[in-house]
């Protein structure tokens, strides 16, 4: 069932980014990222969402959501966000024409406050 939220996710996040490439063009890549946690935030999918660092040169990004809707209201031992975590590697290996990792580091179902996930790009072996 994890992996198939995950890969649901990714491909979503995908398609979002195919979707809206016309906009990509108007500006960089961190600041579509942040218009789509605004957006995220705006349709309820969380009640805050915020870019915490952004580093495409090193390949990493740092985000944190508040009452994400995957871990609202759950009480699990381990991250929950597995629809999610797809979905921000689908967007940003779009954005990165890269594939990226994306670990759920704290989730509010684990008795975190926020859910907070580290993406980094992955290393290509030679």
């Amino acid at each position: 069932g994890e992996a198939f939220l995950y890969y649901m996710g990714k491909n979503g996040g995908i398609k979002f980014v195919d979707t809206h490439k016309k906009a990509l063009l108007a500006v960089d890549t961190s600041t579509f990222l942040s218009l789509l946690l605004q957006l995220l935030v705006t349709t309820g999918m969380c009640s805050d969402a915020k870019l915490l660092k952004y580093d495409e040169k090193n390949g990493k990004i740092h985000l944190s959501f508040s009452e994400l809707f995957e871990c609202k209201n759950l009480r699990k031992e381990k991250p929950n966000s597995q629809y999610f975590r797809g979905f921000i590697a689908g967007v940003v290996s779009s954005l990165w024409q890269t594939e990226v990792k994306v670990e759920e580091v704290t989730c509010i179902a684990t008795g975190s406050g926020f859910c907070q996930f580290l993406v980094t790009k992955e290393v290509q072996q030679a």
